[in-house]
């Protein structure tokens, strides 16, 4: 679609009035009935921030669904991960948590103390995550042959630039035999990458890849994502600034 791809390019150049235009003129140009995606509607909404009518359109979207479409397919789970979002952002994480679960059955362990781990990195050092002196924590669990657990690596090694030392990225492979997976790592993973770490897939009840999981101060699991897509990148950050800014209010009080 046109209309979102320009969205998309507006929202990469953060330039929100544009978006927000281009919103208006779209909605202009298709007050006819079945004139208007509901897709595309719902995220030039939901870019600019207006969050009630992006809930409508997307629950326009899955009520347009085949009625056997599986609830984890790529664009149920993406409208309902936005839908979540949006409660995030409202502050109904109670809400969120419960439209995530119908997408990951692994959503309960939000809200719960994270599984400590530990293991030795490339550079044959000990690692573990209690010890990690950082404010968030942020744990990407991985495989080299997954498209999309690369793009989303790519994307975390640019935000480990954009952020100092009080957010610490960690990814996790559980892959007997890494070898492929340490070849990737060496060229696109700056911070801290443990293999064969099968158990901890379990602990973290990790059900599709990659899966991105956000662990506050206190060491509790916050926020967790399924999933990848660049339009997300946005979200993710979001999350790890709420996480920061929390933080930050708790040490000023």
């Amino acid at each position: 679609d046109i209309a979102l791809q320009l969205g998309y390019l507006y929202r990469d150049r953060e330039d929100v009035s544009a978006i927000r235009a281009l919103w208006e003129r779209y909605a202009a140009a298709t007050t006819r009935p079945g004139t208007r995606d509901a897709y595309t509607y719902g995220e030039l909404a939901y870019l600019i921030g207006e969050y009630d009518e992006a809930l409508v359109a997307y629950d326009a979207v899955i009520r347009q669904l085949p009625a056997n479409t599986p609830i984890t397919s790529d664009v149920p789970r993406y409208v309902l991960g936005h839908v979540a979002n949006i409660h995030e952002i409202n502050g109904n994480d109670e809400n969120a948590k419960r439209v995530l679960e119908q997408i990951d059955p692994g959503m309960g362990i939000v809200g719960e103390p994270a599984p400590d781990f530990r293991g030795s990195v490339d550079s044959g050092e000990l690692f573990q995550l209690s010890e990690l002196n950082a404010d968030v924590v942020v744990l990407a669990f991985w495989m080299s042959r997954s498209p999309y657990s690369q793009e989303a690596l790519r994307a975390l090694a640019e935000m480990d630039d954009e952020y100092d030392e009080r957010v610490a990225f960690v990814a996790l492979n559980m892959q007997p035999n890494p070898g492929e997976e340490k070849v990737f790592a060496s060229v696109y993973v700056p911070f801290h990458a443990l293999y064969e770490m099968s158990e901890m897939f379990k602990e973290y009840r990790i059900v599709s890849l990659p899966t991105i999981v956000h662990i506050d101060r206190n060491g509790v699991v916050r926020y967790r994502h399924m999933g990848y897509r660049s339009e997300e990148i946005p979200d993710i950050k979001r999350r790890i600034d709420t996480l920061l800014n929390e933080t930050s209010a708790s040490v000023s009080e």
